[in-house]
């Protein structure tokens, strides 16, 4: 009986036996793995960036790889950092609530959506008031209006199209 996840582990095993599919699986960890530390080192170059600005600071022996890459020389060098302290922290809160549940991950999901709806929101409403208050907003808004009058002429012409292939 094969189960219905739906995965690559699920069609190797369905097609091509147990040891392909137990390979194809440690494989699927092993990218998981790669991508998640990537993800983690990146949130924690951010993070790292945002605590200055509050006044904090980690030190280098716990804030850097062992060994970075060094572009210049083309190999790998050793640096004065023993552990990347803040990417295992934030691997271990993401962790945390994914374990927690699917409510709780899905529940954390809408509020990271919802930061970022409110960090365009905000890219979009502060220009528009400077713009309001130089008194451009006719303007604008006479653009807008023309952008709306030619897409929906598109969208007419475009159904118009559908309409006559469909009475073929």
């Amino acid at each position: 009986m094969v189960p219905v996840a739906g995965s690559a582990y699920t069609y190797a095993f369905a097609t091509l036996g147990e040891l392909f599919a137990w390979i194809i699986g440690w494989d699927l960890v092993l990218e998981y793995a790669v991508g998640a530390a990537t993800v983690a080192n990146g949130w924690s170059g951010y993070f790292q960036s945002l605590l200055p600005k509050l006044g904090l600071h980690v030190p280098a022996v716990l804030s850097q790889p062992p060994f970075a890459y060094d572009a210049n020389l083309g190999r790998f060098v050793g640096t004065d950092g023993i552990i990347n302290l803040p990417a295992v922290l934030i691997v271990m809160v993401v962790t945390a609530v994914l374990v927690k549940g699917i409510q709780e991950s899905a529940s954390f999901n809408a509020a990271m959506v919802g930061i970022k709806v409110a960090a365009v929101l905000f890219v979009i409403i502060v220009p528009l008031l400077a713009v309001a208050a130089a008194g451009m907003l006719v303007i604008i808004g006479m653009m807008i209006m023309l952008n709306l009058v030619f897409l929906s002429m598109w969208l007419a012409v475009i159904h118009a199209i559908f309409v006559w292939l469909n009475a073929r």
